[in-house]
């Protein structure tokens, strides 16, 4: 199975249907005890096109191992209008993870909820920030 799946057997020049059946997972989660910088970088619809140029930006020299970004679209908090919801992550220092994110910055965002917080309060935030409820606190 190995091999037909690494395409190491001879039937790698042959069309193979395989069907795996997982009937196991095993999760392991690791002890994140520091502080991380996050939150959401809200932009109204007429900076779309701005945003779409710093994420391209941000692929090219700020995306790292250390950085997360989700683009959500959303009402922005007011004026009910549509607009874009980055939520944004760095795993280190405000510092740091604005100098990462500096082409968003460059953008300049309608609203800026970023903050300081411990990692555990960030993957608890998660849902809210998904259904924008942390807009309204």
């Amino acid at each position: 199975m190995f091999e037909v799946l690494s395409g190491t057997s001879e039937t790698n020049s042959k069309a193979v249907d395989v069907t795996l059946v997982v009937t196991e997972f095993t999760y392991q989660g690791y002890p994140h005890s520091g502080k991380v910088w996050s939150g959401l970088l809200i932009f109204e619809a007429s900076q779309v096109g701005a945003v779409v140029e710093a994420w391209n930006k941000w692929l090219k020299w700020g995306w790292g191992p250390k950085t997360a970004c989700l683009i959500l679209t959303g009402c922005t908090p007011g004026t009910l209008s549509v607009g874009l919801v980055l939520n944004v992550f760095y795993d280190g220092s405000e510092e740091e993870g604005r100098k990462a994110f500096k082409p968003f910055f460059e953008v300049s965002p309608r609203m800026d909820l970023t903050q300081v917080r411990p990692y555990v309060e960030q993957v608890l935030r998660f849902h809210s920030v998904l259904t924008l409820e942390c807009i309204a606190q």
